[in-house]
């Protein structure tokens, strides 16, 4: 994160428009909010208030192939940056470092010099704790979200092609540089890499496969997932893999996924199991009753945990209520901590052109669950926290 002033960011942005102008094209995007919230804690009987902004300037650049800058065969360079996640302190404006994609170009292939492709995969979410909030506490045994996230290296290049059909990579990099400190150990380290997406009609087959040469135990990892998308049905079957160290160590998960949409019904399966968390499950029902929007989740954790007492469930209820610019929504439910959480919002949109106002009151639970020793124990009875936010979007 650096600081910069609004001046210097107009100027360098002004500076880089005349320069650039006759040649890419250049399509600024601006927008934020600033938002007030006053609030007061029942239980403890504190009351304060708190301002945050929030913003986000972005200036995309690309260069794209015409007869001036397209070298013999349609090969052209090509270069974009954005400019994110800005935020207002200290009197100044503070900005994250821009990314910056660079790579040279002909039709759907490219040779990507900036940046490189994370040394990641993870193609299967856990399902653990995802109804969790709103109150309810995390579940007694926390999952471990089985992927490899090897560090990128010091530097490398990315080959691949990308179409409505196929987008492939395969990407390399070196774990240091050429330095005079490196050692001939540090120059044997490498990270390879290749992700492979593959679009036949409504199927969509998604593949990644990670390794460490020299580095990191010499892990492995592997992702690979499986879509459907024929409405009203839409369904995802995925597994994750991880291979590291001698005698090597192997851990994975597996999961799936569905929803349903048949008018004013919709309806959602995700499960998830590893040799990590066991099973998790949970489904959801929603209904679209025009201004009315009940939904339902139940989610059941740590499915066959041999511990007694240590598989977690809940029951979620989301009820939403539109009334012209004003949303009322109210959440609540019960779970196997004891917990009985309840929370009441009311939103008014634009009661001033690019000003709402929330008003909420929420509770972690109405019954006192903390002394029960069940999977841990649960909330404490609250009265709960009333707020007021006021906010400006632009």
């Amino acid at each position: 994160m650096k600081k910069i002033t609004l001046v210097l960011v107009m100027l360098l942005t002004l500076g880089l428009v005349a320069a650039t102008a006759q040649e890419v094209a250049i399509s600024p995007s601006f927008s934020g909010s600033a938002t007030m919230t006053v609030g007061y804690n029942l239980d403890a009987t504190t009351f304060g208030i708190v301002n945050a902004p929030a913003m986000e300037l972005k200036l995309n650049i690309m260069a794209g192939g015409t007869a001036a800058n397209e070298a013999p065969g349609g090969w052209y360079g090509d270069v974009q940056l954005a400019i994110g996640a800005v935020s207002a302190a200290d009197n100044a404006i503070s900005i994250a470092d821009p990314t910056v994609t660079a790579k040279i170009t002909n039709g759907s292939l490219y040779f990507q010099i900036w940046a490189l492709d994370g040394f990641a995969t993870g193609k299967v979410s856990p399902v653990e704790n995802a109804g969790a909030g709103a109150g309810f506490p995390a579940e007694s045994a926390a999952e471990t979200d089985i992927k490899s996230d090897l560090a990128d290296g010091s530097g490398g290049v990315t080959v691949g092609m990308a179409n409505d059909m196929l987008d492939f990579k395969l990407y390399f990099a070196t774990e240091s540089g050429y330095a005079a400190t490196d050692t001939p150990d540090d120059n044997g380290s490498f990270l390879v890499g290749t992700d492979v997406k593959l679009t036949a009609g409504p199927a969509v087959v998604e593949l990644e496969a990670v390794k460490g040469i020299g580095v990191s135990g010499d892990e492995l990892g592997i992702g690979a997932k499986v879509a459907l998308d024929v409405s009203p049905l839409t369904a995802w079957v995925g597994a994750d893999a991880q291979i590291v160290g001698t005698p090597s160590v192997t851990s994975f998960e597996v999961g799936a996924g569905a929803s349903l949409a048949a008018a004013p019904l919709t309806a959602g399966l995700a499960l998830a199991y590893s040799d990590n968390y066991n099973m998790d499950t949970e489904v959801t029902l929603a209904l679209d009753l025009g201004d009315i929007d009940p939904s339902l989740l139940i989610g059941v954790y740590d499915i066959g945990v041999a511990a007694p007492d240590a598989m977690d469930w809940l029951a979620k209820l989301t009820l939403g209520y539109v009334m012209g610019s004003m949303t009322a929504t109210i959440v609540t439910g019960y779970d196997s901590y004891g917990d009985l959480p309840l929370s009441i919002t009311l939103a008014i949109a634009d009661i001033i052109p690019k000003t709402s106002v929330t008003i909420a009151w929420a509770s972690n639970s109405l019954v006192d669950a903390s002394l029960d020793v069940t999977d841990g124990g649960g909330n404490a009875m609250q009265k709960g926290t009333a707020t007021v936010a006021l906010k400006v979007s632009y």
